[in-house]
């Protein structure tokens, strides 16, 4: 992974502590970091929603939510997009986790993650993945382009799993 966005705000690495964020959650209560980390926490970027990317990426985080639904992990998408958009993109795509607007990108900049421009849409997250620990450590980090291949679930799920007994 490359530590820098093409816009040059540096990502964190792994080892860092997590940048603290509260966002407006899909079951209508804030999201505060800090206060999940009895668990792993798993923060998936989406790039938007309603489109090829982000129908892409609705399955694979669905699967991958579902890899790690016996882990007990505390898992996120964030979308770029206002809480009503992604209501409806909730329910449209059934998605099975918690979702978060970030519509200020504060978080998506926070994280190194935000990008002018991502193929033909503006002002979004690229396509992340990042892990948590419950000492407020990021252990996992994996950001994409959408050409990128995604990481296989497998590997996110072992590195949980590895966490968990370390």
């Amino acid at each position: 992974m490359d530590n820098d966005t093409k816009e040059g705000s540096a990502c964190p690495e792994i080892g860092d502590v997590a940048p603290d964020f509260v966002l407006p959650g899909s079951n209508e209560e804030d999201i505060h970091l800090l206060e999940l980390l009895d668990s792993q926490v798993v923060l998936v970027f989406f790039t938007d929603t309603f489109s090829i990317f982000s129908t892409g990426q609705a399955d694979y985080f669905h699967r991958l939510h579902e890899s790690m639904s016996n882990l007990g992990v505390v898992f996120i998408g964030i979308a770029t997009e206002p809480m009503s958009t992604l209501m409806t993109f909730i329910e449209a795509q059934d998605i099975p986790f918690l979702m978060a607007s970030d519509f200020d990108r504060k978080v998506s900049k926070l994280y190194g993650v935000y990008a002018d421009e991502v193929g033909s849409l503006r002002c979004v997250a690229k396509p992340s993945i990042i892990i948590v620990d419950t000492d407020g450590k990021i252990d996992y980090f994996w950001i994409g382009d959408p050409e990128d291949s995604l990481p296989k679930i497998e590997d996110i799920t072992e590195r949980i799993i590895k966490s968990k007994s370390d």
